[in-house]
């Protein structure tokens, strides 16, 4: 798929009346960037936490071998 060991994270879970599931985020997608900012395991929680809520911030995944952008709207942590 192109991606650097460590980097990406594969979404396991998606609430269902979460931010990412408004913006399209499926289970098995593998989310690679956040804000312009590679992801991976270690940073993906300290990306995201450090983003304004309500902030609509664009995202790049990998779905069916194919890169997608979705753009998602910060939320405050349940």
């Amino acid at each position: 798929m192109g991606l650097a060991f460590g980097q990406g994270i594969q979404i396991t879970t998606v609430d269902n009346d979460g931010p990412a599931a408004q913006a399209g985020m499926l289970v098995g997608d593998i989310l690679i960037s956040v804000n312009g900012n590679k992801v991976g395991a270690e940073d993906v929680v300290e990306v995201i936490s450090n983003l304004p809520i309500g902030k609509q911030v664009p995202v790049e995944v990998i779905r069916n071998d194919a890169r997608k952008n979705l753009l998602v709207k910060v939320g405050q942590k349940p």
